[in-house]
């Protein structure tokens, strides 16, 4: 019987006792066990042999989980500086291709797969289930036919019953902001009647706002304003 409990904590030792980064901690569970063990049972010879065995054993898995550890710790704080450097060329890479652009240019294909694809709005911007559109300056209209993103959220809306549309506007910092705030809505108007007229969306089930240049998700430098020329959707 006692042969049977040794084979047993030389098994879990391989399992939920190596997660364990203190042997002396392994080594005194694994004697508090087989201590309850003979006080139920009586001893039946000594098993010390094994229980060194079983504890250096504990012992090396151990110092190889520490190591691991170690190796993580270095792998993550590797990826996270990539990370931040990444986001750095990819938000300087925007502000020079498109942060002093022609305030009247259009805002084309090259745009949307340059921003769509940039690891920087990525990671401050989207959000699950949301999409992103982009507006040129001053203005309320969008080629949206180039976003697929919102053909998946109109085809999850068809396909998920009592979900709304929330569509929020926004504008850079130039001009008044009564201006500002009238354009932000009128860009979150332009989509919500483009998801009407051709998506058949319901347009009881869409909810716009204008949030203007005053709100707390827009991008406060000068040189990154023109990404608060956008919309928002999200499907709720």
């Amino acid at each position: 019987m006692k042969n049977k409990l040794i084979l047993l904590l030389q098994v879990l030792s391989l399992t939920s006792f190596a997660q364990e980064t203190s042997a002396l901690n392994n080594e005194s569970k694994v004697v508090n066990i087989v201590h309850r063990f003979d006080q139920i049972t009586g001893r039946e010879g000594n098993c010390s042999d094994s229980i060194a065995i079983l504890t250096a054993k504990l012992a090396e898995l151990s110092l190889i989980n520490e190591e691991l550890l170690r190796d993580n710790k270095s792998i993550t704080d590797t990826l996270q500086e990539f990370k931040k450097l990444l986001c750095m060329a990819d938000r300087n890479f925007l502000v020079e291709k498109y942060g002093t652009d022609d305030l009247e240019s259009d805002y084309k294909l090259e745009q949307y797969t340059d921003f769509k694809q940039n690891y920087f709005l990525k990671e401050f911007l989207n959000k699950k289930n949301e999409t992103l559109v982009f507006f040129p300056f001053n203005k309320a209209t969008a080629n949206l036919k180039m976003y697929r993103e919102i053909d998946s959220l109109v085809a999850l809306y068809f396909t998920e019953k009592k979900t709304t549309f929330k569509i929020c506007g926004y504008s850079d910092s130039k001009g008044v902001e009564e201006r500002n705030s009238e354009l932000s809505k009128e860009r979150a108007e332009f989509i919500r009647n483009y998801l009407v007229k051709e998506k058949k969306v319901n347009s009881k089930n869409i909810k716009t706002e204008g949030k203007g240049s005053k709100s707390k998700e827009r991008f406060n430098e000068t040189e990154l304003d023109f990404l608060n020329r956008r919309a928002v959707i999200t499907l709720n």
